[in-house]
């Protein structure tokens, strides 16, 4: 596997094979895998709430959930958090229907999540917000833990062009056209980390973590 230095703190580390996308370990920067080089467009949410806070949240839904203690607002116990930064690859796709490109077209930019297996639990539908990000800036963020984008960034986001094909052939269907020629296309705008909390807490009837 090719060693990376990265362009911003100069931290050297392992990287893995055959990704266009490597993110150091230390600061998080994002870096173009061919070159070395910091990638143009990189992102990040920052983290809206302290751990404090999200440990008040996860407690809070906690208490929704079937079989949990009914004092778990009163009784749980904070015992620490950790700031996991998520990699998403930001996608741009377009699509119109050639016979009537004013009534059935469309572009949607999405956030699509870089891992085959999250460290932490993502609802399989979950859709992570395009808006709010900003541009990444090593020294705000490297509170939190980060992760190496593992899938394709294109196949990822020829995934969203042909789910967005679809759309637009069934408004072209509604508008009455003719719903064989869809043109699309893709592209890759970036590389977003997106923040998640890792909150550990206890019950004095069992030990819960969030």
């Amino acid at each position: 596997m090719p060693r990376i230095k990265c362009p911003y703190c100069g931290a050297e580390f392992v990287a893995p094979s055959g990704v266009k996308y490597v993110v150091c370990p230390y600061c998080g920067t994002t870096i173009v895998a061919e070159t070395g080089e910091a990638a143009k467009n990189q992102y990040y949410y920052p983290a809206r709430l302290s751990d404090n806070e999200a440990f008040l949240v996860a407690v809070a839904k906690a208490s929704m959930l079937p079989g949990t203690p009914s004092d778990i607002k009163e009784a749980a116990a904070y015992r620490g958090a950790e700031l996991h930064y998520l990699p998403l690859y930001i996608c741009r796709a377009s699509a119109y229907a050639e016979e009537c490109p004013e009534e059935a077209s469309e572009t949607t930019t999405r956030a699509l999540l870089a891992l085959r297996d999250p460290p932490l639990h993502v609802p399989r539908e979950y859709r992570f917000p395009a808006v709010g990000r900003v541009p990444y800036n090593p020294s705000e963020a490297k509170r939190g833990k980060f992760y190496q984008p593992e899938v394709n960034p294109d196949k990822e986001c020829v995934i969203a062009e042909q789910r967005l094909r679809l759309r637009v052939q069934e408004e072209a269907r509604i508008s009455g056209c003719k719903t064989g020629s869809v043109k699309t296309e893709s592209s890759i705008e970036g590389v977003a980390h997106y923040p998640m909390w890792r909150i550990k807490y206890s019950h004095p009837l069992e030990s819960l973590k969030q």
